[in-house]
C-alpha cells in the first residue's frame, strides 16, 4: 500500500510539472532543480503517509509550491533580461549625448515642427508650465499609430522633460511619433523637402546669393537600427563655393506659406547655377556624413564593448549556477543508483526507482537549459557584432531655400 501511494504521488507530480511548464511562459523550467529548492520531497511523502492524506492532495501541494517558485523565477529572469535591454538604451543615451547636443537642439526641432504644424492649420499655444506648449489640430496626414490629435502638455526642451514624468509631458524630438511623422511627411514633399525663396537684408553680405539646404545625417548599424541623427546645414553661393560663415547671418524663416516661390529677377537668369548649387550642397552633406561616420563608429564600438562585457558577466554567472545544479543533480542520480543496487527490499527499490526518475528529469532539464543559454549568448554576440557596424546613409533633405542678401535700403 505504501508503494502504491508513493508511486501515485510522484507520477502525479511529474504530470503537474509538465502542465506547469505549458502554463507559465518563459524557460525557467529548464532547470527543474531550481524549482524544487526549498521543497523536501522525501519529508513531504513521509508526512503524507503518516497523516494519511490523499495522494492527489499531496501531489497538488508539491505542485503548487513548485508553480509559485516558477513564477518567482520567471519574474527574476525577466528583470535580468530587462536590465540588458535597458542597458542598451541608457548606454546609447550616454554615449550619444554630445552628438545630439551639437546636432539638433530643442530650438532646431521646435522651429521645424512649428513651421510644419502651423502651415497645416494646427495651433501651438503656451502651456500652463514654463517650457511647455499645447498642440491642437494635428493635421490628418500626420495621423498614424502613436500620433494623437492633440497634446495637452508637450515640450521641445529636454531639461523640461527630464524634470517631469514621461507620461505627463511629451518630448517632441527624434523618436517621438509626432516628430517622426513630420519628418516622414517632409521627405515625401516635392524636392524631398520644403523649397522657398528669401531675401535677407545685410550690409555685410549684400549681393551674395545661393542655396541654403538643411539635411538630416543618419547613421544605421548592421541591425538596420538608427544609431544617430544630426541636422546639418549647408550654404553654397552661386559660384559653387561653400560659405559656412554666412549661416549665422540667416534669420529664422517664420513664414510657412505654401505658395509657389518666385525667384527675384536678379536670380532668374542664374537658375541653372542654383540647380548646380543644390547638387553641390548634397555633395557637401555626403562629405560631412562620411567624416562623422568614423566618430560615430568609435562611439558605437565603445558602447558595444560595454554591452558585450555585461553579457559575458551575466552569462558567466548564469552558466556557473546551471552547472552547479547539473552537477548536483548528477550526483544525486549516482547516489540513488548505488542505493538501488544495494537494496534487497522490493518496496524500497520501487521507491528509489521513482526518486531516480525525478532526479534524471532534473538532469535532462538542466542540460537543456545550459544548451539554450549558450545558444542565447551566441545569438546575442552575433547581434552585438552587427551593432558595431555603422553605415552613413544618404543625407535626407529637409528644407531648401534660395537666399539672396540685399542691402537694408532695398528692403520693402
Amino acid at each position: 500500500m505504501t508503494n502504491t501511494r508513493e508511486d501515485f504521488i510522484l507520477a502525479r507530480l511529474l504530470e503537474r510539472l509538465e502542465q506547469i511548464r505549458a502554463d507559465v511562459p518563459g524557460e525557467v523550467y529548464d532547470v527543474l532543480g531550481s524549482l524544487m529548492e526549498g521543497l523536501d520531497l522525501q519529508e513531504l511523502l513521509m508526512n503524507a503517509l503518516a497523516e494519511n492524506r490523499p495522494p492527489e492532495a499531496t501531489a497538488e501541494q508539491a505542485a503548487r509550491a513548485v508553480e509559485e517558485r516558477a513564477r518567482m523565477l520567471a519574474m527574476v529572469e525577466e528583470e535580468l533580461l530587462m536590465d540588458v535591454r535597458r542597458y542598451d538604451h541608457e548606454g546609447a543615451l550616454r554615449l550619444f549625448r554630445d552628438a545630439r547636443r551639437v546636432s539638433a537642439t530643442g530650438e532646431d526641432l521646435r522651429r521645424l515642427a512649428e513651421a510644419y504644424l502651423l502651415s497645416r492649420g494646427a495651433k501651438i499655444r503656451p502651456g500652463n508650465f514654463q517650457g511647455e506648449v499645447k498642440i491642437t489640430g494635428v493635421p490628418p496626414e500626420l495621423q498614424r499609430p502613436g500620433v494623437r490629435p492633440e497634446y495637452e502638455r508637450a515640450t521641445f526642451d529636454r531639461s523640461v522633460a527630464r524634470n517631469t514624468r514621461p507620461h505627463e509631458v511629451d518630448l517632441i524630438a527624434f523618436g517621438h511619433p509626432l516628430f517622426d511623422a513630420i519628418i516622414a511627411e517632409c521627405r515625401a514633399l516635392e524636392l524631398k523637402g520644403i523649397a522657398t525663396v528669401k531675401q535677407v537684408p545685410s550690409e555685410r553680405w549684400a549681393g551674395l546669393a545661393g542655396i541654403l539646404a538643411t539635411f538630416i545625417l543618419e547613421f544605421t548599424d548592421g541591425m538596420n537600427q538608427t544609431v544617430a541623427q544630426r541636422f546639418h546645414q549647408v550654404f553654397v553661393d552661386l559660384e559653387g563655393r561653400p560659405r559656412p560663415e554666412v549661416l549665422s547671418e540667416i534669420p529664422v524663416f517664420r513664414t510657412t506659406a505654401r505658395e509657389c516661390p518666385v525667384l527675384p529677377p536678379s536670380l532668374q537668369a542664374r537658375l541653372a547655377d542654383l540647380v548646380q548649387c543644390a547638387q553641390i550642397a548634397l555633395h557637401l552633406a555626403r562629405e560631412a556624413s562620411a567624416a562623422l561616420e568614423e566618430e560615430i563608429q568609435a562611439r558605437r564600438v565603445r558602447l558595444v564593448t560595454r554591452m558585450r562585457e555585461d553579457l559575458n558577466n551575466y552569462a558567466k554567472v548564469k552558466e556557473a549556477h546551471i552547472k552547479q545544479k547539473l552537477s548536483e543533480a548528477r550526483r544525486r542520480v549516482r547516489e540513488v543508483q548505488e542505493q538501488i543496487m544495494l537494496s534487497e527490499d522490493d518496496t524500497e527499490r520501487r521507491r528509489l526507482e521513482n526518486t531516480l526518475r525525478l532526479h534524471e528529469y532534473h538532469v535532462q532539464e538542466a542540460e537543456r537549459e545550459l544548451e539554450r543559454l549558450q545558444a542565447k549568448v551566441r545569438k546575442r554576440s552575433e547581434e552585438l557584432g552587427n551593432m558595431e557596424i555603422v553605415v552613413d546613409e544618404e543625407p535626407r533633405l529637409v528644407s531648401l531655400a534660395v537666399v539672396e542678401f540685399i542691402s537694408p535700403k532695398e528692403e520693402r
